[in-house]
């Protein structure tokens, strides 16, 4: 499934204000987690990712904010790398496309399509603002969208049905600046010769195995016929573009931004002292995995690789692009503007981040629209993290220590029924995780790993060891051995999706974990000692919460 190097993306995220929610549920969790696991399993693997610092967004941000792009970029690249710190979200490279190396390879990247016939400069009518003498591309025009009327939709896409836009067949457009209603002038720009390849296209994407709404939004929009898309813009914030007679132009971000995989993995090679070309020159060896949300779609799959077929070296192509729904709060989609978000910053310091990624994967927008609500939070915190996972832990080392001096009691010769059942369960939950976490759904594999901590509580209900330390000493040490065992290969299994609580039990279990294969045998020593019992979930109270929604300033539905 995996070749020998395996190159994961998580879409590159704006530096124009803090992540949220949305954007750690969309991207960057099921990155992480997938990346985590297959480091596990010893795959050669790097997690490449970073801030996207060009573009309408950066300069709308600085205008907000009454100060530079510059000091934009320098300011969110820091919040949010911590953010994702924070969290767990682990990078081998969060670069930033503002770098030197990125604008060098962006526009060799240019220079390249132009002398492969790829780009074409054409003459185009564009909304005009005569209130702030500029022409008006991307975010700085706002109006209702020509495909699926819906408002807010900007001047190259429209978050709500994904698709492009012509930013001249918007109705009621607005300038985003001053409000006023643009006018039409002509300019002229570079133009991806899309509808030129299209069949070149559609020939690779036929070669492809994306998720299912990555191919059916795509198959739509070949069977609709591609159009030529402008990679260049009217602005001072961006790369330049290398022409004498394109002064004052530069490049689209969404042309320059996914070249930062590119740059990013440049710069950890360097650092590292290796070859960067056996990642992105090396199709034979190496499978490219996009982590995007929805609305990147269209960047990835068409965009970006009709960018790479066209270049001079024999590119990697993305093998899977595993593209999130939206995930909502409330009912709604996320909104800064209308105060209905929750950023990674402020939920960092309320809640222990496990509980987070815990609860994203339980609600995870993998395969449609999710709601994530703060009541639901809590409850899945307290019923089943503590009162589920936690608990189950906390017994069966509590009694290991009580009654069996902290060690691992020894099995008896002849198991019943149910330790077998117990056992087996131990030994194929592993592989049985594996398949979701290979098939990139940490939804699938967390309900499997909680299913499985139901059962190893019942297990413990069921064969009563408070009881049969009285009656049948073996009988008992067999039951707290299984459930040790089980320990062990829950926080193994768990280690992709929540990292901190795993290393909190391998300390209690005073053991390692560093290798996924080890869940295919029972892990512990018959006589192996542990340490102290520590509480691994505090429940979430009701103030808590109330407190949290009045900080942040949270309106609920």
């Amino acid at each position: 499934m995996f070749k020998d190097n395996l190159l994961v993306t998580s879409a590159i995220i704006y530096a124009n204000g803090p992540a949220h929610l949305g954007h750690f549920a969309g991207v960057y969790f099921p990155a992480d987690v997938f990346v985590r696991y297959s480091k596990l399993k010893k795959r050669n693997v790097i997690h490449v990712s970073g801030s996207d610092e060009h573009g309408v967004p950066i300069t709308f941000a600085a205008i907000r904010e009454k100060t530079t792009p510059k000091e934009i970029t320098d300011k969110y690249y820091e919040l949010n790398k911590k953010a994702f710190e924070d969290f767990g979200i682990c990078f081998d490279s969060f670069t930033r496309t503002s770098g030197e190396k990125n604008h060098k390879m962006a526009q060799e990247f240019f220079l390249n399509l132009l002398e492969k016939d790829a780009l074409e400069e054409k003459s185009q009518k564009q909304l005009f603002c005569e209130h702030d003498k500029m022409f008006l591309s991307d975010r700085y025009v706002e109006g209702i969208c020509h495909h699926c009327e819906s408002e807010g939709a900007r001047g190259d896409q429209c978050d709500a049905c994904g698709r492009w836009i012509d930013p001249l067949l918007l109705k009621n457009p607005k300038c985003q600046l001053c409000g006023n209603e643009p006018v039409v002038k002509e300019t002229s720009h570079f133009f991806l010769l899309l509808k030129k390849y299209q069949n070149e296209i559609e020939d690779w994407f036929e070669t492809t195995d994306f998720k299912m709404n990555t191919k059916s939004f795509c198959k739509g929009l070949l069977k609709q016929g591609l159009e030529d898309r402008a990679i260049t813009r009217d602005l001072d914030w961006g790369i330049p573009v290398p022409l004498e007679t394109a002064k004052g132009k530069v490049l689209y971000v969404w042309f320059d931004a996914p070249i930062g995989y590119i740059s990013g993995t440049q710069e950890l090679c360097e650092k590292n002292k290796t070859d960067w070309e056996k990642w992105w020159k090396n199709p034979e060896n190496t499978t490219l995995v996009h982590f995007l949300g929805k609305d990147n779609i269209i960047f990835h799959a068409i965009l970006f690789p009709f960018m790479l077929f066209k270049q001079e070296k024999n590119y990697v192509l993305p093998s899977f692009i595993p593209a999130s729904e939206y995930l909502n709060i409330g009912g709604e989609k996320f909104s800064k503007s209308k105060n209905r978000a929750i950023y990674l910053k402020d939920f960092a310091l309320d809640f222990e981040p496990d509980t987070l990624r815990y609860v994203v994967a339980r609600n995870l927008p993998d395969t449609k629209d999710t709601d994530f609500t703060l009541e639901d939070f809590q409850t899945k915190v307290n019923s089943e993290l503590a009162g589920v996972i936690g608990n189950f832990v906390n017994r069966s080392l509590t009694f290991a220590h009580k009654y069996f001096e902290g060690k691992l009691p020894p099995l008896k010769n002849e198991l019943s029924e149910l330790d077998k059942e117990m056992e087996t369960k131990i030994l194929t939950l592993g592989e049985d995780v594996a398949v979701s976490y290979d098939n990139f759904s940490p939804r699938e594999a967390v309900m499997k790993i909680f299913l499985f901590a139901k059962f190893c509580n019942l297990y413990f209900d069921y064969k009563e060891p408070w009881k049969t330390r009285k009656t049948d000493l073996e009988d008992c040490g067999t039951t707290i051995h299984f459930c040790l065992q089980a320990i062990q290969t829950l926080a193994s299994v768990f280690a992709p999706i929540m990292p901190f609580t795993s290393e909190k039990v391998f300390k209690m279990l005073n053991t390692s974990f560093s290798n996924y294969d080890q869940t295919k045998k029972l892990a512990l020593e018959t006589g192996h000692k542990f340490n102290e019992a520590e509480i691994l979930f505090a429940k979430i109270e009701d103030e808590q919460i109330e407190n949290f929604t009045e900080k942040i300033g949270l309106k609920r539905s």
